[in-house]
C-alpha cells in the first residue's frame, strides 16, 4: 500500500525540475530562478515545508505565473 498523499508525489515528479515557492519574495534570487528538486529526499523536504506552515501558506508551483497568480488570490 502506498502512502504518498498526492501533493507529495507531485514533489518526487518534480525531480530534477524547478519549482517556484511563493515565499522567496526576500531572496530575489530564488525568486527569479526557483528552486531544482535535486532528489527524492529534497522532494519530502519540500512537501514537509508546506505542511509545517499551515498559517503561513508556502506552496510550490511548476511555473512562476502559477505562483502569482497565487500571490493575487492571498492578496484579496
Amino acid at each position: 500500500m502506498n502512502n504518498i498523499s498526492e501533493r507529495e508525489q507531485w514533489f518526487i515528479d518534480r525531480v530534477g525540475k524547478r519549482v517556484y515557492s511563493n515565499r522567496q519574495k526576500s531572496i530575489q534570487h530564488l525568486n527569479d530562478n526557483g528552486i531544482i528538486i535535486e532528489c527524492v529526499g529534497y522532494a519530502h523536504g519540500l512537501y514537509n515545508i508546506e505542511l509545517s506552515f499551515k498559517d503561513i501558506p508556502i506552496k510550490f508551483f511548476d511555473t512562476p505565473e502559477e505562483r502569482d497568480a497565487f500571490e493575487l488570490i492571498l492578496k484579496k
